[in-house]
């Protein structure tokens, strides 16, 4: 009897692992195809922008300054020290990143089985795994230049780790989980909220057993607390300054907390929106409206207030915000932040058979959530974990990138919801009923977002890559893009002008041009870009007298937008009238002397007219307020060069 029970034991072992490794073969197998069809049909394979451009222009910094660097860390620096190890061995090699992000998917799918055996059991665990590969933002980021799938496999480690030394009271799995973690916030400093919750956590679980506690909660204080103190001793050997791990956190609390969000980041009224200035124009309006030179910290603490101050000002609008951001946070539509998911699946098909929406996986983690609190589980981590992502979406703002550290807690959570289901089969009714109001709630019409703000966010991704694709020099892909970036958002003169740029590249003649500008500009509602559209197509089939005379006409139409002044000399410098443009960009600075694109345009305009002294002034001037402006320092080092 016992032998059968033994052989019984072994075979349903068997079946197990024969299922988890099948699970991981088929991840590698999709994960695989995925990044070969990615190579294949996605410019941003080879092509980084945005977000991503600054993380890998970091990382060379990193390689050609030392690993201590000259500055106060912008944004949590893991992720480009990790880059910088990778380059110095495969330089520049993007693929290598792809392929050590692959792997590190993969080994988050065996974290997610091995937490979920834990703390549920064995089919609860090969659920979550299997889950895990069904959900596409989860392929979809092992292929962008971003810490997202770096910072999920470090919280998954932690979590294993803690999740383990809580059940075998082992000090060194306690040891370990508390440095990952430490480690993890330096990635993604939304872990750092981690450490109190399960201290937390560990007083009112062990309330009655609290000699066991002291022990795992020092550890807990500090083995993450000097893990993170070498970066901040770090900035402030740099930067003579106090800043935790980096200085961007009050301006993205700010951008999530203020009068024009809507539960997603808002731009702030004076920011352009473009990541590489957001650095200088937070600097720049927190020192215009304080009055005096800030440090870091300072910029930071001043954001913070400037959105605790529309909290303490508006309440009413803050609690609707927060349940904006709820609302947000549970819906299935993928926000984009950089990267759109819509436009991967366009792209690069074969992610569209990732099927399972937020949604369904939430909608079981629900049941999984309450699970644990009708089984009392030994998951302090995972709870810890599931709670202070929700907490960071709550306190700055939601989209499918920030997202993401909130989704290893919900699959797990989400297997051991449906095993629950399948072992409890008499609560059959109420369990569905659960599953499915959840997801219901989850549906995109209940987004708070309106029609509007969703073509912005869609248009600038479709844009984006049309720009990708252009610098590709895939001329009729980008066109393509650009066309459907113009009919989710038809009012955005830059659209039409990377349009109109396409146009002459591809040999269209000047009739075509123009007929095509003066159809498209009846669209747009502000007369001045009207006016500017039709110059840039005159520019676009070589009339550049008629160009002229629509840029005067703009100009002592629309004298006292900055803008204008900026676009008008931009065109005026592809026609070669260098000293016009830079003319046109100092009346330009006179009315906005903060815009930075003003600022750089008009350098650049200096030493295309042979100016080279007032052109290194004006851009040295620029790095001495904005360090991080690549374009500024690009145009001195030519200038260097050629002195």
């Amino acid at each position: 009897m016992k032998r059968n029970i033994n052989i019984t034991i072994l075979g349903r072992d068997l079946q197990i692992n024969l299922a988890f490794i099948t699970i991981l073969f088929f991840g590698l197998l999709f994960k695989g195809v995925y990044l070969y069809s990615y190579a294949i049909n996605n410019p941003y394979y080879s092509i980084v922008s945005m977000d991503s451009a600054v993380y890998l222009n970091w990382a060379q910094v990193i390689l050609e300054e030392g690993w201590l660097g000259t500055e106060i860390f912008y944004r949590a620096p893991f992720y480009p020290y990790l880059l910088s190890i990778i380059f110095r061995f495969a330089p520049n090699n993007l693929l290598a990143v792809y392929i050590m992000q692959l792997g590190v998917g993969i080994c988050s799918v065996a974290l997610i089985y091995s937490i979920g055996k834990r703390i549920y059991c064995e089919p609860a665990g090969l659920i979550a795994a299997g889950f895990s590969l069904f959900y596409a933002p989860l392929t979809f980021f092992e292929t962008k230049i971003l810490p997202t799938i770096t910072g999920i496999f470090l919280g998954l480690l932690s979590i294993y780790l803690l999740t383990r030394a809580e059940q075998e009271k082992k000090w060194y799995y306690w040891i370990g989980g508390a440095v990952t973690l430490g480690v993890a916030a330096i990635c993604r400093p939304n872990y750092l909220l981690m450490i109190p919750l399960i201290i937390f956590g560990i007083l009112i679980v062990y309330r009655r057993q609290l000699r066991e506690t002291p022990i795992p909660i020092l550890i807990l204080i500090l083995l993450p607390s000097l893990t993170i103190g070498t970066v901040t001793l770090r900035n402030y050997v740099v930067g003579k300054d106090f800043v935790l791990i980096s200085a961007n956190a009050g301006i993205t609390f700010a951008q999530g907390n203020n009068p024009w969000a809507r539960g997603s980041i808002a731009v702030i009224p004076g920011f352009s929106g473009e990541v590489t200035n957001q650095r200088h124009e937070e600097t720049q309006i927190a020192e215009r409206v304080t009055g005096r030179k800030l440090k870091p910290s300072e910029v930071n603490s001043f954001w913070f207030k400037w959105g605790l101050t529309f909290i303490q000002k508006k309440p009413l609008e803050y609690l609707k915000l927060i349940f904006y951001k709820g609302a947000i946070l549970f819906n299935n539509h993928e926000l984009g932040s950089n990267y759109l998911l819509d436009v991967d699946k366009e792209v690069t098909p074969w992610l569209r058979l990732a099927f399972l929406p937020f949604g369904f996986i939430m909608a079981w983690a629900v049941i999984g959530f309450a699970r644990i609190f009708l089984e009392r589980p030994v998951a302090l981590a995972l709870i810890a974990a599931f709670i202070g992502s929700f907490l960071t979406a709550m306190i700055f703002y939601v989209n499918s990138r920030y997202r993401m550290t909130l989704m290893p807690p919900t699959l797990i959570m989400a297997g051991g919801g449906l095993d629950y289901l399948v072992s409890n089969p008499r609560r059959f009714g109420v369990i569905l009923l659960t599953v499915g109001i959840t997801f219901v709630i989850s549906l995109p019409p209940f987004l708070p977002l309106n029609d509007a703000h969703l073509s912005r966010s869609h248009s600038r991704a479709w844009a984006h890559l049309g720009g990708a694709y252009q610098n590709n020099n895939q001329l009729e892909k980008a066109l393509w893009a650009y066309e459907k970036a113009i009919g989710m958002e038809p009012n955005s003169y830059r659209y039409y002008l990377e349009t109109l740029n396409l146009f002459g590249a591809l040999g269209k003649s000047k009739d075509e041009i123009i007929e095509w500008a003066q159809q498209i500009s009846d669209k747009i509602s502000e007369a001045q870009y009207r006016y500017l559209i039709i110059a840039e197509a005159y520019y676009s089939s070589n009339d550049h007298d008629k160009a002229l005379e629509y840029i005067q006409k703009i100009l002592s139409s629309f004298p006292r937008d900055h803008r204008l002044y900026l676009y008008s000399g931009i065109l005026l410098g592809k026609m070669g009238k260098h000293h016009r443009a830079g003319e046109l960009f100092t009346e330009g600075l006179k009315i906005n002397p903060l815009n930075i694109d003003l600022q750089y345009n008009y350098a650049l305009a200096c030493f295309m007219s042979g100016d080279k002294e007032e052109a290194m002034q004006a851009a040295r001037k620029i790095l001495m307020n904005a360090p991080h402006f690549d374009k500024a320092r690009r145009l001195l080092e030519r200038l260097d060069r050629k002195s």
